[in-house]
């Protein structure tokens, strides 16, 4: 079977986070199944939800959409770079696909987080990615915009369980540095949201990794 096309990428801000966490758990569990093609972004402006992220964003979506154009037929994942991988997971997304259009997590609001979506990519698919560039305006971020397209457009969408997780899923609020973390044992993959900036998210990278490694690796 050909290998699913995998589509990420970074800024100089999220470098580290992905040479760390991303790429080395890609290759551990996932290169056998994706080619990973990695965007290196020139810049990477403002915060969640200011008009430069969101501007950041649609030109980010209106690249994408261009890619989809070039592969319609072919099995895509499209993804942030702030994910930790722990396991190999493919088979359940393509399950997922036998019965819907699309496959995304679930990030608490939304519901369909934006940072991992998995799809056979069709016509429709691109028509999405098209309307997000079109009406994002309307919307206070790009996670909104993606589900109202959703929504306007009648894609079957469907969430992975929250074994791909995000300390979202743990009800304590916005992360902060040294704050307890408390991943699921049967961990998917982590997604470093619900922090804010690069700092805090390599942190909680770092934190949930040490408690997943903590809890499978016996005490000497």
């Amino acid at each position: 079977m050909k290998k699913w096309l995998w589509l990420t990428a970074h800024s100089d801000s999220h470098r580290a986070m992905y040479e760390k966490h991303f790429l080395p758990s890609f290759n551990q569990y996932l290169a056998p199944h994706c080619e990973l093609q990695t965007r290196v972004l020139p810049y990477y402006a403002g915060s969640f939800g200011e008009d430069a992220f969101n501007e950041m964003g649609r030109e980010s979506v209106g690249y994408t959409a261009n890619i989809l154009r070039q592969n319609i037929g072919l099995n895509i994942v499209v993804s942030g770079c702030d994910l930790r991988f722990y396991r190999d997971f493919m088979a359940d997304i393509e399950a997922a696909l036998q019965h819907a259009e699309l496959v995304g997590m679930n990030d608490i609001h939304g519901p369909i987080c934006g940072e991992l979506l998995a799809f056979v990519c069709s016509e429709r698919i691109v028509a999405l990615y098209d309307w997000i560039v079109a009406n994002d305006r309307q919307y206070g971020n790009e996670q909104w915009t993606l589900n109202a397209g959703i929504r306007a457009l009648g894609i079957n969408a469907t969430m992975m369980p929250d074994t791909f997780w995000t300390v979202g899923h743990q009800g304590t609020g916005v992360w902060n540095s040294g704050n307890p973390v408390y991943p699921p044992k049967d961990i998917s993959l982590h997604h470093a949201n619900f922090t804010v900036g690069a700092e805090n998210k390599m942190a909680l990278l770092d934190a949930v990794f040490a408690a997943v490694e903590t809890d499978i690796k016996p005490s000497a």
